[in-house]
């Protein structure tokens, strides 16, 4: 593998073995938190099982529940969220299948039976390894090719999609019903408008006759939309991210086009070109400002959507095409492992097949200062020893002198630095004339040497 390419404090680690994800219950308001907290650091998860095994005295992570959206339908990317139903705060999940299909799906405690609370409806009972039960609420129908993105509305009424068919969809959690279809461009808005094309469109063969083979066939470049987000909280504003196989990225923005709700269409409000190549992943931070784009050289670009602009690039980052990144806002009072004591909060991280993975950030240094290796520092306590040693001849020398002229002045002069003496003389005049002239600097008329 090549030398990661990148620059302190962002960084790039090498994962020598295989990331195994498991489930803890993430359930709001349960008493149970999905953070598992080791206060030991020499006790370690086992590596060689790829993170299966639970550290000792804790609990172990495990599959809380499974599901399945069919078979041939192969599962590409997936999305969760939690809404509020009939007072009760449910969880959401979403599957974007390769066929076009989304699948969203319900997580429900088998253990209490988190529906009705039913014991009938409980779910698969305690003595299984799932504690938890997976049920298919709707499919949504609509897109032509595989799903390369699903998110779900802030209120998690709704679901946002995008496909390899170029196209963005909306649908109803409730029914699947599709409310929304937004079709994207990769060309630059400020050009000329491209040719009309059609799939039925034909070449003319070496003889001079129209051929109807269909290998002869002019078709329209595809458009891949790679990535689309909600931008607000009302799910007014929504942003797509699309190319083709070759070619720069195109991000758009898209509002609705009626002020009333339900937004059942949208218009795009602008096109931009966010990258000069195909982007393989995309990710948006929770706050909405910072669009994390990788591309398929390899690169990652922090794209802010206020400015319209690459804030950072980091190129060549990783020797195959990204395949996820994620994006955060920063500072967040959840902190990544050694963000604390290295001082460096890492505002996106990007996974590729290279087995690397990369942490990014917009600092350009650490907020605290790097530590002093011990050799270093050893050599500095040896120097300041010597320097002291060095200097402590003169500095006791200029402490008798001190002492001895702070006792000639009380002798000699003490009568000119008397209160009566100063208000006499007006100033400190005589008392300096004495303290100069009879304690700090003999004159020579008045040095007497004794005969032998």
């Amino acid at each position: 593998m090549g030398k990661p390419k990148s620059h302190p404090p962002s960084r790039v680690d090498f994962l020598p073995f295989p990331v195994i994800l498991y489930g803890i219950s993430l359930l709001v308001g349960e008493g149970r938190g999905g953070n598992v907290v080791d206060d030991d650091d020499d006790d370690d998860v086992d590596e060689g099982k790829g993170g299966g095994k639970g550290r000792r005295g804790k609990e172990e992570a495990s599959i809380l529940a499974r599901a399945s959206v069919g078979k041939s339908r192969g599962a590409n990317v997936s999305t969760c969220a939690s809404r509020f139903l009939d007072g009760k705060l449910i969880h959401l999940v979403a599957v974007g299948c390769e066929d076009g299909t989304v699948v969203v799906f319900r997580l429900i405690d088998g253990r209490r039976g988190e529906d009705d609370g039913d014991e009938s409806n409980a779910g698969p009972s305690s003595s299984t390894s799932s504690t938890h039960e997976f049920v298919e609420v709707v499919e949504c129908t609509g897109h032509e090719k595989a799903v390369c993105s699903v998110n779900f509305h802030p209120r998690g009424t709704h679901v946002l999609t995008s496909a390899k068919d170029g196209t963005a969809r909306v649908f109803s959690v409730d029914d699947g019903a599709e409310v929304a279809l937004l079709r994207c461009e990769v060309r630059d808005p400020r050009g000329p408008a491209p040719p009309p094309t059609t799939t039925t469109t034909t070449k003319p063969s070496s003889s001079g006759k129209t051929s109807t083979d269909p290998r002869m066939m002019k078709r329209p470049s595809q458009v891949i939309v790679r990535g689309s987000f909600y931008g607000d909280l009302e799910g007014r504003t929504i942003y797509t991210v699309a190319s083709g196989k070759r070619g720069p990225t195109y991000l758009s923005r898209w509002g609705p086009s009626s002020s009333l709700p339900p937004h059942s269409s949208f218009e795009q409000v602008y096109r931009v070109q966010c990258s000069p190549v195909p982007i393989s992943s995309t990710s948006l931070s929770s706050d909405g400002t910072i669009l994390t784009l990788g591309s398929v050289e390899g690169s990652v670009l922090l794209y802010n959507l206020v400015t319209k602009s690459v804030i950072r690039e980091f190129r060549e980052v990783h020797d195959m095409p990204v395949t996820c990144v994620a994006s955060r806002p920063v500072p967040t009072e959840l902190m990544l492992p050694g963000e604390m004591e290295g001082g460096v909060s890492f505002d996106a991280l990007s996974a590729s097949a290279d087995n690397k993975l990369g942490m990014w950030t917009l600092q350009k240094r650490s907020r605290i200062s790097t530590p002093v290796s011990p050799r270093i520092a050893r050599e500095r306590g040896a120097l300041e020893a010597h320097a002291m040693r060095m200097a402590r001849v003169p500095l006791l020398a200029l402490l008798a002198f001190a002492i001895v002229a702070i006792r000639d002045a009380i002798d000699v002069c003490g009568e000119a630095f008397g209160a009566t003496a100063l208000v006499a003389d007006g100033g400190m005049s005589t008392a300096g004339r004495c303290l100069f002239r009879e304690v700090l600097w003999a004159e020579e008329a008045r040095v007497s040497f004794v005969p032998e």
